[in-house]
């Protein structure tokens, strides 16, 4: 038979009585102390050489009867009471061999007149005529004397094999000074970033000389709460998400928890051999052919029950304070480039360090600048409200969203409700939207959506199912919940549809239908629920425009779906539309982004920036002004180091080299070269960066 373990919670000095036989006791901890219980396991560790005959313990703790329960084949456990003072304890396990078939024939009968004891007293307790309490007394007395006799023959049929003992030590307190501490240090070595810089936070667990541990780190950063990634058996990271960092002062702080592995393990492993006898137990009751036999097998089985609720709840507790730990670092702000492009329909919006800057059309006002006047270049200083701390930046067709710290916050064309406000306002400058904490948050043409705790939030027009809730109102000027999705790491609002990726990498759609760019596998005029992307997994990141969606692929590859008349699909399709997805010839590995316009899809592929679909004056960058290229088509000049991607209106831009480049049809200035208006650009000109001092426009 396998070894058995002694599980101890506490720390154990094991002082063993003789060589072992049958049963083996072995501790698992290194120190215990006042406040805690054991968990003491006794397992066979030979079996007997009659197959007829078991193993039957009884067991004491500093010589008073300690119940001890067998939880699985050849192991058996006590749990001992909280300790409420330090000193030596004793547990000592006598090991008997006894006839199996015997004792439980014993045993049944056993049950049967306990049975009949609780019908006798039953009625005893109600009984008022007196001769019929002295028969009742007389057969009690029958019963106890029949039960007493039993467990005599049980006990005289039992011979001693072996006693073993185990003595331990209990402390006054827990030991601490030689447990394991925890080191933190950051991506950099002077724990100094600029803003918009990937922050990576290590958490080292330095082991003491108590031996392996199992940890439990809480940390937060700048107070909010961080989900650590296990590197390793003592390391653990954080990347930290842009909404939990803001320029000025980075605050790691952690609580550390640790708990003796072995410890740990063998209790796990306690737990898992009771869950597997309760099982059994519960099938030897169930199939019992009579009702003391069910009993005798539901005794064993809540002993068995209780038992594995004691071994979880004192794992469970094993945990140790470690301490408090600290670590502050700096967050600078960022360099004066650009970091981020958005592009609408006619407009463009970017984030300058790490404020919003916005040049174009402004007849609604969505360049954000508190007035309506087109720019031919970025505004000369970032939008109100939005001077700092902006990580999160989206266009739709005429409005703009972005996210500072946690705040949500809109401007431009509200005619549908689509900046979330309460009202149908349009709004020059930027205004508080609703999702505070939202992750991410996604401009279509005429609704809006984000995301937050895994879940899609819409607001806008829905008069073809841009909310996804499943109702028929035509307009939410609030938030509302798509219905039916959870574990959603990403969205993207195109024109009249959403799509959002699920944790999974499953994509689903809704909305507007006619070209199938739902992806569904079929077409409609729209779907005001979530519908799966026929035949599309393991993505990682999606792009939608006016009626096409793309999704990125873990492998590296580019599909598509929905409407084909401008090239969108790629040299592989050969029809009009198309309602389900289709790989991208030219791009179907080594693709690293993708993002889609009005007319075109651009892609990195292989470190460079390339385009497919129409090339509408100069709209793929490529140098052409029309035609139509389903072949990916190099965009001129940016063949490396390619930052942020954004497609527009037949227009599109990227950061390159640091520096933001845009290409195509330039109406009211989109472009932001500061060319007028209908002077389009067949290859990328160069973004001249405003002013880097932070003031609202005048």
């Amino acid at each position: 038979m396998k070894s058995l373990i002694l599980l101890l919670t506490l720390f154990v000095s094991a002082v063993a009585v003789g060589s072992p036989d049958f049963i083996e006791l072995q501790p698992n901890s290194f120190y215990y102390s006042v406040g805690e219980k054991a968990v003491l396991v006794s397992s066979v560790r030979s079996s007997p050489t009659n197959p007829n005959s078991e193993v039957f313990m009884r067991a004491t703790l500093d010589g008073a009867p300690i119940k001890i329960t067998k939880f699985a084949e050849t192991e058996a456990a006590s749990i001992t009471p909280v300790f409420a003072s330090e000193g030596t304890h004793v547990w000592t396990v006598n090991a008997y061999l006894q006839d199996r078939e015997f004792v439980r024939n014993l045993e049944l009968n056993i049950i049967k007149s306990e049975e009949e004891l609780t019908v006798l007293r039953e009625k005893l307790e109600t009984e008022t005529n007196s001769d019929k309490i002295q028969l009742l007394n007389e057969a009690i007395t029958f019963f106890e004397t029949d039960i007493s006799a039993l467990e005599s023959r049980i006990e005289s049929h039992r011979v001693l094999v072996q006693q073993e003992s185990l003595e331990f030590e209990v402390h006054a307190l827990k030991l601490l000074s030689s447990g394991p501490t925890l080191e933190i240090s950051t991506s950099s070595p002077t724990n100094t970033f600029n803003y918009g810089d990937p922050v990576t936070i290590y958490f080292k667990v330095i082991e003491g000389t108590n031996g392996p541990v199992k940890s439990n780190i809480a940390a937060t950063v700048n107070y909010n709460q961080q989900n650590l990634e296990q590197v390793n058996e003592n390391l653990y990271k954080v990347d930290v998400a842009y909404s939990d960092l803001f320029v000025g002062s980075l605050q790691i702080i952690a609580n550390y928890y640790y708990k003796n592995r072995y410890s740990s393990d063998s209790l796990l492993k306690a737990y898992m051999n009771a869950g597997v006898r309760t099982a059994e137990l519960e099938v030897l009751r169930d199939s019992a052919i009579n009702a003391s036999l069910k009993s005798y097998y539901q005794r064993e089985l809540d002993d068995v029950v209780k038992i594995r609720e004691a071994f979880f709840d004192i794992e469970g507790r094993l945990y140790i304070s470690s301490g408090f730990y600290e670590l502050v670092g700096t967050i600078n702000e960022s360099s004066p480039v650009f970091r981020r492009i958005s592009t609408g329909s006619n407009f463009s919006c970017g984030i300058f360090q790490s404020g919003v800057r916005c040049w174009g059309q402004n007849t609604f006002g969505q360049l954000g600048t508190g007035d309506n006047v087109a720019r031919l270049s970025p505004s000369s200083t970032s939008l109100q409200g939005l001077d700092t701390n902006v990580w999160s930046l989206t266009t739709g067709s005429e409005h703009a969203c972005a996210i500072r710290n946690k705040d949500v916050m809109c401007w431009g064309k509200n005619t549908y409700g689509q900046l979330g406000t309460g009202d149908q306002v349009n709004s020059n400058y930027p205004q508080y939207g609703p999702l505070y904490g939202a992750l991410k948050i996604s401009a279509g043409e005429r609704h809006t959506c984000g995301l937050s705790g895994g879940k899609v939030y819409c607001w806008g027009a829905n008069d073809v199912g841009q909310l996804g809730d499943g109702s028929s109102v035509a307009v939410s000027t609030s938030a509302v919940e798509v219905e039916s999705l959870s574990d959603i790491v990403d969205i993207s609002a195109g024109t009249n549809f959403t799509c959002a990726l699920k944790e999974n990498g499953d994509v689903y759609c809704w909305g507007r239908n006619y070209s199938g760019q739902l992806g569904a596998g079929f077409y409609t005029d729209y779907e005001n629920v979530p519908h799966p992307v026929y035949n599309l997994s393991d993505v990682k990141a999606i792009s939608v425009g006016l009626e096409v969606g793309c999704a990125l692929t873990l492998t590296g590859g580019v599909k598509c779906w929905g409407d084909n008349s401008s090239g969108q699909l790629g040299a592989y399709a050969t029809s009009a539309d198309l309602s389900s997805p289709i790989d991208i010839q030219g791009a179907e590995s080594n693709v690293t982004s993708i993002d889609v316009g009005t007319e075109s899809v651009c892609a990195v592929i292989n470190g460079a920036l390339k385009c497919w679909g129409k090339a509408t004056n100069g709209s793929l960058g490529n140098g052409f002004g029309n035609g139509l290229f389903t072949l990916p088509s190099g965009v001129s000049g940016i063949t490396s180091n390619v930052g942020s991607i954004s497609q527009g209106n037949k227009f599109g831009c990227a950061i390159h080299n640091s520096v933001l480049k845009c290409w195509g049809v330039n109406y009211g200035g989109n472009l932001g070269n500061g060319t007028a208006s209908g002077v389009h650009s067949l290859t990328p000109s160069t973004i001249a960066n405003p002013p880097s001092f932070l003031k609202k426009d005048q």
